[in-house]
């Protein structure tokens, strides 16, 4: 039997992630911690997520899947990536996916993802997947280059708690096709996974375009083009000199 999403609002947290974390032995599959407000919102590797007080989407949902192996789960931030895009597609607003957790409209930033993985041997114990929606802010710190809102793109003005239901929603749809519990059961694990993969990729920010990058290893620039994503979730890329480059996270940067 399919098993919901359980929300559990607070009004202010340090970070959604950090109280899940915090928290992991006692949460179930599928809670979902949401925060109207993060005193110390973060971002993956380190970074920080900044929002406004009851204006934007910021939620944790915990994942507890059974025997499903560490190296495979770069599938959960697929998942919440592509329900994410389906989400704003049902608000009229086209999005990529910008390796490896950041949803772009054109070139603009309007979510954000962070995921924490709990390992037990060689299996996931537990996988929290951090997101921030920039749902109705207006005004943003200029220390982000790029940042936009629904509000912003629609000119609405929209409630939280309705909004992370639908997004949940549409989460839920790539939930079931990951652990087989969508119309189609019978597919085998290895073929849901791909599944889901190739879907991630057809979304990927600057798919099969020619763009620069810089390595961050060496600061060098190098031009290639995105040709998708490893299991254990690189990106890879060819470059124009024909190698074949597959990074990790924070080892390539996009140059906008």
């Amino acid at each position: 039997m399919k098993k919901s999403f359980t929300v559990k609002w607070f009004d202010t947290l340090d970070s959604t992630n950090s109280y899940a974390e915090r928290e992991i032995k006692s949460l179930r599959d599928k809670d979902v911690i949401a925060a109207q407000f993060q005193t110390a919102g973060r971002g993956q590797m380190g970074n920080k997520w900044s929002s406004d007080k009851d204006a934007n989407a910021m939620f944790s949902i915990i994942f507890k899947p059974r025997n499903f192996q560490a190296i495979k789960q770069f599938s959960y931030l697929e998942v919440c990536s592509l329900g994410m895009c389906d989400y704003l597609s049902c608000k009229g607003i086209a999005s990529k996916i910008k390796w490896p957790n950041d949803i772009y409209v054109g070139d603009y930033k309007i979510s954000g993802t962070l995921i924490s993985t709990f390992i037990d041997n060689d299996k996931v114990a537990g996988i929290i997947v951090g997101t921030g929606l920039n749902l109705n802010q207006r005004h943003f710190s200029p220390e982000l280059p790029n940042p936009i809102s629904l509000s912003l793109l629609t000119g609405k003005t929209y409630d939280i708690a309705e909004e992370l239901n639908r997004i949940l929603k549409s989460i839920g749809k790539y939930c079931d096709i990951l652990s087989g519990e969508d119309a189609t059961p019978e597919a085998s694990s290895a073929s849901r996974e791909e599944k889901i993969k190739w879907e991630y990729i057809g979304r990927l920010y600057r798919l099969g375009e020619v763009r620069s990058y810089t390595e961050t290893s060496t600061g060098n620039t190098v031009q290639g083009n995105i040709l998708g994503v490893n299991t254990p979730g690189q990106l890879v890329i060819r470059l124009t000199d024909g190698s074949l480059r597959s990074y990790s996270f924070k080892e390539i940067k996009y140059l906008l």
